[in-house]
This record gives C-alpha cells, structure tokens and sequence, in this order.
C-alpha cells in the first residue's frame, strides 16, 4: 500500500518509528524500544499505585481523624451530660432538704421561755425545748403537777440526769426552778433525786462512783458521804457488805480517776483499809436467798419438763 507521499507503509506499524506498540505516532511511546517501553510502562503502572496508596493512607488518616473528632465529641457529651445531671440532682436534694426544713420548722415549735429565753432541751442543753408551749420548767402552773404524779417525778428526774451529764450549769438552773415549787410539792418527791453529799466543810464531794470527779448522790437525809466525813467508817467495821461495797468503789475510781482514787485511799484509816482488803479477797457465801432462788428455778424446770408435750413415736 502506497502513502500519499509516495513511501510504502506496512499495515499495523507506527508511520513515524515503524513500532507495532507506541500506539499514537508522536505519543510518549513513539520512537521508543521495546525494552525502554516495558520499562516506562512499569515506571508509570508503579507510579499509579503509588498515588492510589497516596490517596488511601490520605483516606484512613481522614476517617481516624474523623473517628477521633467524633469520640471526643462523644466524650464531650457525656461529661456535659453528667455535669447536668449532677447538677439537677444537687438542685434537687437542695429542694428536697429546704421543704424538709420547712416541714419540721411548720411542724417543730420552740419552748418561747417564761420572759427568758428557754435552755431546758434534754438532747441538747442550752438550746430550748422542743414543746408545744411552755416547757415543763418554764411552766410555774405545771411543776406542781408534775411533781406530785409518778410519770410526772420520772419525767423530772430523767431531765434532771441528762442536765447533769451533759451541762452543770443548766442542771443548776433546773435545780433552781424546783426549789420554786410549794413545800407540798417538794416533799412528794420523795425518791431523792437531787441530793447529794455537800462535802467536809472545805472541799466539794468529788465521789461519785458512776462520774468520779462529781458529786456522789445521796439518799434523802444522809447528808454527807462516806468519804467526806471520815467518822463514818466506824458505822461499816461491823458490816462485811459495806466494806466490800467500799472495795467494790475504791476499784471504781482507780479505773476511772486515779486522781479522785488517791484523794479516796488517803481518807481511809489504816484499820480500815486491812478489813476492806480482807472483805474483797473472801469468797461471798450462799445466802438463804440464793438457795431459795435456785431451789425455785429448779422447780420450775421440773414443772416444764413434766407438762411438755411428749414427742410422737415413731412408726413401726
């Protein structure tokens, strides 16, 4: 086949390098080998693969960026979710505690004192009392009722004991409130609370067995203690019982007070202290008491185990 110019071409072959393969005449494999064309294939199939590697590590950087942004978007979320939360709980635990406070503040009233404010809270000394009205020591009108019922003396008395463990001058002042009561009144409270050993003259009893360092409660015209007014020791030489109950104090206060134990052991006799070593070493005998009581427990056992109920027997 003959070209326009007159040079013959063979079919199939590039009209300007003669090549089967360089495709277009002036493309970039034009004039090429075969060799050099293999190599530039494989340079820019190598080239291709780099740049969709490229393009996919720029993909997987994009979504771990993505993922990253969206966990601490996430993360975000739940702390602000929980701060709210926290905090609708705290406004409401506050709610909650103020229409509590309300509710005891409706409900809870105040003893208002008789022209001065009001001390007498057993739980808490000092403070008022917690009452509807006058409290039982604010109220003149209700002392003398109080003191002459049973319940009414025990209500006393327990407000007296937990003025006096707890605050002395507020025992004081409630002492003082009963001293106000009628001579009728004071005398029906006859249990003896209140009294207690005045002391020898100089020094203020400090011998109480429960509260070493306090004053030791007396039953009602005993006047002093023991220990106060040491002539009476020659009243329990004879009596075993007081001499251990003697031992029994003596022990009370060394546990407690060393203090007021030293000041108990100087005021004994020497006599005295042979006889009350004597009376806590030997063995306490069996009263006719005891006896009895363990005579009749063992009675009553008897009587039990004669009208329980016998097993059934088993069957055959």
């Amino acid at each position: 086949m003959a070209s326009s110019s007159g040079q013959s071409t063979e079919i199939g072959k590039c009209p300007r390098c003669g090549s089967r393969r360089c495709g277009v005449p002036g493309g970039r494999y034009c004039g090429l080998t075969d060799e050099e064309m293999d190599a530039k294939i494989a340079q820019e199939r190598a080239k291709a693969a780099a740049k969709v590697a490229e393009e996919y590590r720029l993909i997987d950087e994009e979504c771990d960026r993505m993922k990253q942004d969206l966990a601490r978007r996430r993360q975000a979320s739940e702390q602000q979710q929980a701060a709210e939360k926290k905090q609708q709980t705290a406004m409401e635990k506050a709610k909650l505690n103020e229409d509590a406070k309300k509710v005891l503040t409706k409900s809870i009233k105040e003893c208002p004192g008789d022209g001065q404010d009001c001390v007498f809270s057993q739980l808490k000394p000092g403070e008022p009392a917690i009452t509807d009205g006058l409290c039982m020591f604010c109220d003149p009108a209700r002392l003398p009722k109080l003191a002459k019922t049973r319940n009414g003396k025990i209500r006393l008395k327990q407000a007296l004991n937990a003025f006096r463990a707890k605050d002395e001058e507020i025992y004081e002042a409630a002492k003082a409130k009963l001293a106000a009561l009628p001579a009728d009144a004071l005398l029906a409270l006859d249990d003896g609370f209140g009294n207690y050993c005045p002391g020898d003259g100089i020094h203020a009893c400090v011998f109480s067995s429960s509260q070493p360092g306090k004053k030791k409660a007396q039953t009602k015209g005993k006047g002093t203690c023991v220990w106060c007014e040491p002539g009476k020791f020659n009243e329990v030489l004879q009596n075993r019982k007081k001499l251990a109950a003697i031992g029994r104090t003596l022990r009370q206060f060394k546990d407690k007070n060393k203090e007021v134990y030293d000041m108990a052991k100087e005021r004994i006799p020497e006599g005295v202290k042979k006889l009350i070593e004597a009376a806590g070493t030997k063995s306490r005998p069996r009263s006719a008491i005891h006896k009895a009581s363990e005579a009749a427990l063992a009675r009553s056992i008897r009587r039990r185990l004669r009208t329980k109920t016998p097993a059934a027997s088993c069957p055959r």
